[in-house]
């Protein structure tokens, strides 16, 4: 008689630390789904995790962890769904109508700064957003 046993090892723990941060903006918070505030210390792990402010202060994070994971089992489930609906049905600008209207935007946007500050700006850079970017694929 074989007496294997069907052992898994824990996972690691990850630890959550608060950092400090000079980049105020709201991060998304991996427990909730939700958000950060804009503040200047964060709780986040040294591998991406991130903690907000309130699933701080509830405290119960497994369970705010699998109430999310059940809202993202159905959302998973949803986008597809709504993605595939989309296609064939999406009509949009080609990548050179965004440009010419991304470079008319910075030409429009240095005559106002201009206009407003009495200064020149000598040389503006359009048209460079995106060229030379690798497509996801």
């Amino acid at each position: 008689m074989n007496n294997v046993v069907n052992f898994k090892p824990k996972p690691p723990t990850i630890k959550v630390e608060l950092v400090e941060t000079n980049f105020l903006t709201r991060w998304p918070c991996t427990v909730c789904g939700g958000c950060t505030e804009k503040v200047p210390i964060l709780a986040e792990s040294k591998t991406g995790e991130r903690v907000c402010e309130s699933c701080l202060r509830a405290g119960n994070i497994d369970e705010r962890l699998e109430q999310y994971a059940l809202v993202l089992d159905t959302a998973v489930d949803t986008a597809a769904a709504a993605t595939r609906s989309l296609i064939g049905r999406l009509s949009v600008p080609t990548y050179a109508e965004w440009q010419a209207r991304y470079e008319q935007y910075e030409r429009e946007w240095k005559e106002s700064y201009e206009k407003e500050t009495g200064e020149k700006i000598e040389e503006i850079e359009v048209g460079t957003v995106g060229e030379g970017d690798e497509l996801p694929f």
